[in-house]
């Protein structure tokens, strides 16, 4: 495992960039030519301190030479600042409406950090609103280095509007003291980008026994980070909703549903969504 005693490195500190027309765009921080330095025009940064901030080789292919942006928390419940920020762009809807970030951490965390927006003609930093008009909850690292994983939002909040897009640490809760690493930060369609984590639990969960008269089970389900699940009836009125958040159990009780067939849409924790059905008996 590399050393962090002699890897500390350059802080961004870019405060003016240049604007993004090619999409997707992709920001994995190369180093320049020379080799002194982290190449992203587009990203900018600001942390406390070297000790909370900066870039490490631990990026996300395992190079000695791919650089990550990370953050740290020296101690459990410290209070510290650091964020970084792609931009600014015009948010299109389908074209660059979606944002990703792949993150690990160096013990296995759990590392929490915020997405963030900058409206460029308010210039104001505020947490990243999803379509709805909410702020996204704090989203959770708990992978080990070298593995990496990745977490996506929704921006069609911002279409027509030029922001840049970033994370921040310093909001949400630290419980450990642990390193977040962040790499190969992502603006492009949301569809696409979604797809990239969310598109094999379609194949991964199943509901048995289907049909049913009393209880519906889910298989696969503890593989993924599900959030919430909801229960549609044919006029796609909701039947039931459960938070898995408070609620872990694979089972749900459909004995007081109507005989018909049901929708079951199951969302992870970062607000992607798949659709499964079923029968009542």
């Amino acid at each position: 495992m590399k050393q962090f005693y002699n890897i500390l490195f350059i802080i961004c500190a870019v405060s003016v960039n240049s604007q993004i027309t090619d999409f997707p765009y992709v920001d994995s921080f190369p180093l320049n030519a020379e080799g002194t330095a982290i190449d992203s025009p587009n990203f900018s940064s600001f942390t406390e301190s070297g000790d909370t901030g900066g870039f490490l080789p631990y990026g996300i292919s395992g190079a000695d030479t791919d650089y990550c942006f990370y953050t740290t928390y020296p101690s459990a419940g410290t209070s510290t600042t650091a964020y970084g920020y792609l931009g600014p762009f015009t948010v299109t809807e389908g074209v660059n409406d979606g944002f990703l970030v792949n993150h690990s951490t160096y013990g296995g965390g759990p590392q929490n950090f915020n997405f963030i927006v900058i409206d460029e003609a308010a210039g104001s930093l505020g947490l990243a609103k999803d379509p709805s008009g909410s702020n996204y909850d704090y989203f959770t690292s708990t992978a080990t280095y070298p593995t990496y994983e990745s977490s996506v939002i929704d921006l069609t909040n911002y279409v027509g509007q030029s922001i840049q897009v970033g994370i921040y640490v310093g909001n949400a809760p630290i419980t450990v003291a642990d390193y977040l690493f962040t790499d190969d930060w992502t603006i492009g369609s949301y569809a696409t980008l979604s797809n990239i984590e969310f598109s094999s639990i379609e194949n991964s969960i199943s509901i048995f026994p289907n049909p049913s008269s009393d209880y519906i089970n889910f298989s696969g389900l503890s593989d993924f980070e599900i959030s919430e699940v909801t229960i549609f009836n044919q006029l796609g009125q909701i039947s039931k909703k459960i938070d898995f958040k408070l609620n872990k159990s694979s089972s749900v009780n459909v004995s007081d549903l109507s005989a018909g067939l049901y929708f079951v849409e199951i969302k992870n924790s970062d607000n992607q969504k798949t659709t499964l059905n079923f029968m009542k008996k």
